[in-house]
């Protein structure tokens, strides 16, 4: 019998992060560094430096990591980011689909240039970096596993200009159920985590400007942390998640299952 503890290793594990040199993504990739795995880091360099966060990893963490410029709605690019984790590392093991943008506009007033952004970046980028790291993962015939960063709005709705967000989001849980049927008979394992408010470049002014009225309608009564959401994370990318596939995991203290009254 497996140790439990050792579930959790991620030693020898390469883990592709996209969205990886800011806010969320930048605890992702620490924490996937703690349990051991090789973290490419990567970004299109608008928040942060992919190659600074490589570094930082490379400092603080008895791991590799490598920084990689990537825009993850273009298919030449996600191909060539695919290549260069390959080419250094020999193989991806873990996909976190994590890049993400909004653009907050009521529904009535989005420009169509807006809504292709925000569904370029959110939902067909997912899908580019999913389809060029499963083509390596079904000819290497070793497995491996998918994670999409998704959020509670594809599950509620919002009072505020958020249609491309939401409707990026609620494509994302579709695509996660779907490959995970498709790709199991290759041992892929595809989920995602649906997040509220945590801190980031994205969420940042709502949490400055709205933080009571968050605080209020949340029923654990605070703003999540990066300790609310690493350590599931790590449960479902290695072996410790090994029977669960196609789930969209809610982490926002309880607030899509509240009703406020007053």
């Amino acid at each position: 019998m497996t140790n439990t503890l050792d579930l959790f290793k991620l030693e020898d594990k390469v883990a592709i992060v996209t969205g990886g040199a800011a806010g969320i993504g930048i605890d992702i990739c620490q924490a996937l560094a703690d349990f051991g795995a090789k973290i490419v880091v990567v970004g299109r360099g608008k928040h942060g430096s992919v190659d600074d966060i490589a570094k930082k990893i490379l400092k603080n963490h008895n791991t590799e990591a490598i920084g990689v410029k990537c825009d993850v709605g273009d298919k030449s690019s996600v191909e060539s980011m695919v290549k260069q984790a390959i080419d250094k590392f020999g193989k991806v093991d873990i996909l976190i689909n994590n890049a993400g943008i909004t653009w907050g506009t009521p529904s009535e007033k989005m420009a169509l240039d807006d809504w292709e952004k925000v569904i370029r970046t959110n939902l067909t980028g997912s899908f580019l970096c999913s389809q060029a790291v499963a083509q390596d993962m079904i000819a290497r015939k070793q497995g491996g596993v998918i994670l999409n960063t998704s959020s509670i709005w594809s599950i509620r709705g919002a009072n505020w200009g958020a249609v491309g967000y939401a409707s990026s989001k609620a494509g994302l849980n579709g695509m996660t159920r779907q490959l995970a049927v498709e790709w199991a008979k290759h041992k892929i394992r595809v989920n995602a985590i649906l997040l509220s408010f945590f801190p980031s470049a994205m969420s940042n002014f709502f949490i400055d400007n709205f933080k009571r009225i968050i605080k209020r309608s949340t029923p654990l009564g605070r703003i999540g942390c990066p300790d609310d959401f690493k350590g599931l994370v790590i449960a479902l990318v290695s072996d410790a998640g090994a029977f669960v596939t196609g789930q969209t995991l809610v982490i926002d203290g309880g607030t899509s299952i509240a009703m406020s009254v007053g």
